[in-house]
């Protein structure tokens, strides 16, 4: 049946305007580039929708995967009417975040980072500028990730270790999901550095935090045509209405702390984050008056906090939870680790951070999960500030550029069966020491790269060893082992899970 069939009050002249309307948009959005450039390959885009039809089958990092090994490292592709350039090889991105760094420090403005984020404010999602080197300096500076700041935040984590060992003991090997207790301790740790203070379990403030950060977990990159048709954000919609109620939750919490630390602030006396920055918000308003509030107004300060407080409470959350679940995957990997710190650590010795390099083992395990489950895997877009260039190609001013750690994490060439979970291939074969580089990116790099690495990596590595030291990890009974598979989103998470924590019978 012809078109004209279907649709008899179609004349052909319609027809004709219809294809040639078609054409010209295709035209001007698609094929509308600088001849002088020496472009990425890609596939075939189609009017209005892109390649998003190249998408369809599989999360995003897998089915872009699978186009670099037609494309190639470097290809582009369109996401609706934006151009995306994604990049699939360590080197190249390197390249791109080291070397070219400030080139790719942009940030793309799409409807729900300009929710998160009020339109740029803060770190994670602002724009490359002075307002945004204005606060990573601040954050920087206040979580003092060097020296006595690192003792302070091993001492932390140890406190709060011995809490979540005490909660998992209450569970007496009964099946536990462990998801709860990781929260409330990866929640205190970022709430002492950004408000000062620590939370107990059931404090309703503390549930408050739980409560709209998983909503926008759930909600950011679940109705991803959002992002690709803007337009759709202006219509009722049940994801942006769920988003909007979790940040007026945010809003209320972080507004009243902030007012709290405005009230109790003494001079020359820094707490936390709060602290750091209304400190630098009254000397900028001293020196150049309200001007200064451009970039250090009340809600600026609220957003930073915001990014530091969820994105370090979820990612790191979220990466002990799939160690977990691969240490009951995989017990021979526990009995190897266990192993290891007993020849290593005395009996009821506390774990500390300069054991590290007497437990490569377990460090190469931390590292082989995070390789294994990268927790974003396409990472946080970014955007060209200038023409740049990468590997053999140009990337004009204002293109948006992903890093598929996926990919990287994966590449064959440099890993051996890259699918298996295997920590040795992070030592060497000889010494048993742990192997440096590689094509291994969690945490990006360069000046986009994550502000709480050194944090992040204290807790992978003082809670995993304090939870293994303690207590053997086991499926409960007649349980089939979880999946590995993950739940693609603004993180990539396991699937919840119950598992058995069996007090160990020796003590290390």
């Amino acid at each position: 049946m012809s078109l004209l069939q279907l649709y008899p009050a179609l004349c052909v002249s319609d027809v004709v305007w219809v294809v040639a309307l078609f054409a010209l948009l295709y035209g001007l959005v698609y094929a509308g580039e600088r001849r002088d450039l020496v472009l990425p390959p890609g596939p075939t885009p189609l009017p209005i929708i892109g390649n998003l039809l190249n998408m369809v089958g599989a999360d995003p990092h897998i089915r872009m995967t699978q186009m670099a090994k037609k494309f190639g490292d470097v290809y582009q592709v369109w996401i609706g009417m934006e151009k995306v350039i994604v990049i699939n090889d360590i080197d190249l991105a390197k390249e791109a975040l080291v070397k070219n760094g400030d080139d790719f420090a942009g940030r793309a403005h799409l409807p729900t980072t300009d929710l998160l984020s009020n339109s740029g404010m803060g770190i994670a999602f602002a724009d490359y500028g002075r307002g945004w080197r204005i606060h990573k300096k601040l954050t920087h500076n206040s979580l003092k990730m060097f020296g006595n700041g690192m003792q302070q935040l091993e001492s932390r984590i140890s406190e709060e270790a011995d809490w979540l060992c005490s909660h998992i003991a209450a569970s007496a090997g009964r099946p536990l999901d462990p998801y709860l207790g990781l929260n409330v301790v990866i929640g205190n740790i970022i709430s002492s550095l950004c408000l000062g203070k620590r939370y107990h379990p059931e404090d309703p403030e503390f549930r408050t935090i739980v409560r709209y950060n998983e909503g926008l977990v759930d909600t950011v990159g679940k109705d991803g045509l959002i992002d690709v048709f803007p337009l759709l954000a202006k219509l009722p919609n049940a994801t942006v209405r769920k988003m909007k109620e979790c940040l007026e939750l945010r809003n209320k919490v972080l507004s009243k702390n902030i007012e709290e630390h405005r009230a109790t602030y003494q001079d020359g006396k820094i707490r936390d984050l709060i602290d750091t920055l209304l400190k630098a918000q009254a000397e900028a308003v001293m020196a150049s008056g309200h001007r200064a509030l451009r970039h250090l107004s009340d809600q600026h300060i609220l957003i930073t906090v915001n990014d530091v407080f969820g994105g370090g409470m979820e990612t790191a959350t979220t990466t002990l939870r799939w160690i977990l679940l691969f240490l009951v995957h995989y017990p021979e990997v526990q009995d190897r680790i266990q192993a290891e710190m007993q020849q290593v650590l005395c009996a009821n010795d506390p774990v500390r951070l300069s054991d590290r390099e007497r437990l490569p083992y377990l460090e190469a395990t931390i590292r082989e999960v995070l390789r294994m489950r990268p927790v974003a895997p396409l990472a946080i877009p970014h955007v060209t500030i200038r023409d740049t260039s990468v590997g053999d190609f140009d990337v004009p001013q204002g293109t948006r550029v992903m890093f598929n750690l996926w990919a990287i994490h994966h590449d064959e060439r440099h890993w051996t069966d890259p699918a298996t979970f295997n920590p040795d291939r992070f030592l060497d074969a000889k010494t048993g020491q742990l192997l440096r580089g590689g094509s291994f990116l969690p945490f990006l790099a360069g000046c986009r790269g994550c502000l709480g690495e050194s944090m992040a990596k204290a807790e992978l590595f003082l809670f995993t060893a304090r939870i293994l030291r303690d207590f053997r990890l086991e499926l409960p009974d007649g349980v089939s082992p979880p999946s590995l598979q993950g739940r693609y989103g603004v993180v990539m998470a396991p699937d919840r899970y119950d598992i058995c924590f069996r007090p160990r019978e020796e003590q290390l």
